[in-house]
């Protein structure tokens, strides 16, 4: 078992690299529509898909070498193959995890970056940003809408309410890539970004008066106070 990371336990660096990889998957595979179809994304780049029992059939070496190394999933040279007798769910997340050693270029040998592979999966999966843009506030909205399995919905509910109070307490802005991939998602952000610019540029003294009396209570009551007032600010677009 990995450990699960989130959102703050990623470098900057790190946390861009995989959100490029995440929107390089959907502009490469033209997605536009939810939950994502694992199989036609592995097609798309070309792996050759084989289960582990036509694996067995065709080369029982490599087989044996396969179900040595996971139970779920293996690739090599071009290869993936999968255990066909998993539940679906786990199919999925098994296919995409494989597909992200390749997008983010680590080696399927190197245990050490399992973790990250996980995350780049779970955020392929079900991105936070979009879960945030489609206002799904519990794991079951979260579980239907991406086809993932309840333990993978709850990990992304818990690492969505990081990454939301992450961004709140720092740029209150999301990243490029994000906003690109809400875009693919809802075009209309496009003209909401305009707006929330020109927002931003007429504050007047009094919401910065306001602003500043809640920032002052988060900081003596705790983050509820802060996620509560920037969850209105830019999710509704309320201006208080």
């Amino acid at each position: 078992m990995h450990d699960i990371l989130r959102f703050t336990d990623l470098s900057p660096e790190m946390r861009d690299k995989i959100l490029k990889g995440v929107l390089k998957v959907y502009r490469d595979c033209n997605i536009t529509s939810l939950p994502i179809d694992c199989f036609e994304i592995i097609n798309h780049y070309s792996f050759k898909l084989y289960s582990y029992t036509e694996l067995r059939e065709k080369n029982l070496e490599l087989y044996e070498i396969c179900k040595s190394w996971s139970n779920d999933a293996f690739s090599w040279n071009g290869i993936i193959a999968y255990n066909e007798r998993i539940l679906p769910s786990r199919i999925r997340f098994s296919l995409l995890h494989e597909l992200g050693h390749y997008i983010l270029n680590i080696p399927s040998t190197s245990q050490a970056f399992e973790s990250i592979v996980d995350y780049f999966t779970s955020y392929l999966l079900a991105p936070r940003v979009l879960i945030h843009k489609c206002g799904y506030g519990n794991s079951d909205q979260i579980r239907n809408a991406f086809n993932i399995s309840t333990q993978a919905a709850n990990n992304a509910l818990i690492d969505y309410k990081i990454w939301f109070q992450y961004i709140c307490r720092t740029t209150r802005e999301i990243s490029k890539s994000e906003i690109e991939l809400e875009q693919i998602f809802f075009p209309e952000v496009r003209e909401e970004a305009k707006s929330k610019l020109k927002r931003k540029a007429r504050l007047s003294p009094e919401t910065e008066r306001c602003i500043s009396f809640f920032d002052d209570l988060s900081a003596e009551r705790g983050g509820n106070y802060m996620f509560r007032r920037a969850e209105s600010q830019w999710l509704y677009g309320n201006d208080y």
